[in-house]
């Protein structure tokens, strides 16, 4: 299971109307086997002992002629009319009779469109099927909310393939970096030798294509790229972290930032998330597959910067906040001059960007609250 698919299933909701169009399609001579896609692609539903859970999601899968095969149990045949919308089979011979039955129906396409058109009848005579989707949704919704928030375990299973883009004699930098991600398995760290140019900021701009063109040939979802000046800072928590991914991805961005040393214009999506139109320091960027071959396309000049650059190339941005990350001041910096004159000024510019982000926040909580009163 990757970020996208609990993006996708994370706040499911199902299509009502695709639901009633698949279920009113004309239906004579249709050859359901070979038509079936996405959730479609299911021939059967096999479940042995199911809960309720379970059988609110079979009703889902009965609106796209899906047929079920359970065993029997006390009230199952109000869910399931044998030979109509699917078998009850006796529990003592289940495996069995199950194969037997698959190999049967399966085989016999006469049967099995018969079995699909006789299921979607069932489905559209018999069920309710309104107050079933509400039920369905209210399901899935409970079980990933109770699995993401309060138990975190799909979590357990993401990573996140990190970039990191470090120099071999810039040994320093590589052991801060090192200790960075010191006890954080959710980063799967792969080191990128920085490409070398006169121009700084045009070397870290090939290191970001040659990561991205690494991404879209392991057909990546998204990324991390990450600077060996990252810091975390005390707000860092995976948790938080996939789920901002999460919603960011929800609301199509291209690139997340973990934390930005400047910006234009902010405005929050959440208390946790801001869009941005412009922004300054990529130590920690999160990039989306639909930003890869924007990146790749794009033709860097002499006086670019790569944050100047992903600014104006990628339309939708956003910020965490409060910082899961700042720059480490090093006494030095390849990319801009003024960071290269005035290194002690980095910490001020994060600094800078987290009261306006607070400030803005304060203000919008305070503006909506004015609206609520006044309606």
């Amino acid at each position: 299971m990757s970020f996208i698919d609990i993006a996708n299933h994370y706040d499911f909701d199902v299509d009502n109307e695709l639901f009633t169009n698949h279920a009113e399609k004309e239906i004579n001579g249709y050859n359901f086997k070979k038509k079936l896609s996405v959730i479609r692609k299911f021939d059967f539903i096999i479940m042995i002992n199911p809960s309720m859970i379970d059988l609110n999601i079979l009703f889902k899968f009965s609106a796209y002629g899906i047929p079920s095969i359970v065993n029997y149990f006390d009230g199952v045949n109000k869910i399931i009319d044998s030979g109509k919308n699917g078998y009850i089979l006796p529990s003592e011979y289940f495996p069995s009779r199950c194969a037997e039955l698959i190999i049967n129906v399966y085989n016999d396409e006469f049967v099995f469109n018969r079995l699909v058109i006789s299921t979607i009848n069932v489905y559209k005579n018999k069920f309710k099927w309104k107050l079933i989707i509400e039920k369905i949704n209210v399901s899935f919704k409970n079980i990933f909310k109770q699995l993401i928030v309060t138990n975190n375990k799909l979590f357990n299973w993401l990573y996140l393939p990190t970039y990191i883009i470090n120099l071999p004699e810039r040994t320093e930098r590589k052991r801060h970096i090192e200790e960075q991600f010191k006890g954080k398995p959710e980063f799967d760290l792969i080191w990128v030798e920085a490409c070398r140019h006169p121009i700084g900021r045009i070397g870290l701009w090939l290191s970001i294509v040659k990561i991205i063109n690494i991404a879209k040939e392991n057909n990546e979802d998204l990324i991390v790229i990450c600077e060996d000046d990252h810091c975390f800072t005390r707000h860092y928590s995976k948790e938080n972290l996939f789920k901002n991914i999460i919603t960011a991805y929800k609301y199509n961005v291209e690139l997340l930032s973990g934390g930005i040393g400047g910006f234009g214009t902010a405005l929050p999506v959440n208390s946790s998330l801001f869009w941005i139109n412009w922004y300054w320091s990529n130590q920690f960027i999160v990039i989306y597959k639909s930003a890869y071959q924007h990146i790749l396309d794009y033709k860097f000049n002499d006086n670019d910067t790569a944050d100047g650059v992903l600014s104006n190339i990628l339309s939708k941005k956003m910020t965490i906040w409060p910082f899961y990350s700042t720059q480490r001041n090093f006494g030095y910096s390849d990319v801009t001059a003024i960071n290269m004159q005035n290194p002690d000024r980095i910490e001020e510019f994060f600094k800078s960007s987290d009261m306006r982000l607070a400030e803005t926040f304060i203000k919008y909580k305070i503006s909506n609250s004015d609206d609520e009163n006044n309606s």
